[in-house]
């Protein structure tokens, strides 16, 4: 196997292997996964794994749900990242609970 073979994510062995992941990370949908984790269901060395999260976070495929800190490792799930449209200026506000109660002049 070349070099270029081994970094080319578009043949169908390298495909098989994403399709892994990507359906790992929807098996798990609150809680994500770590490239531990991955990595120890493909049965791969953690590089090889963080190469293959890497392909799949710049095609937009998978996303960094929780980013690491001392102690933590990245969570990555499946899909892209889902930000919310809010217009500038606009702020969000939780219903009164009143709403729920009906009206107060009953």
């Amino acid at each position: 196997m070349t070099r270029a073979h081994f970094y080319n994510y578009e043949n169908e062995e390298s495909q098989a292997i994403c399709r892994q992941i990507r359906a790992f990370l929807l098996g798990r949908p609150l809680h994500g996964a770590t490239p531990q984790e991955i990595s120890d269901m493909l049965g791969t060395k953690l590089n090889t794994t963080r190469r293959y999260l890497q392909y799949l976070l710049d095609s937009h495929l998978i996303h960094v749900a929780r980013q690491p800190r001392i102690g933590f490792a990245t969570i990555y799930k499946h899909g892209p990242v889902v930000v919310p449209r809010i217009k500038p200026g606009l702020v969000y506000v939780d219903l009164p609970l009143a709403f729920f109660k009906g009206s107060n002049h009953e």
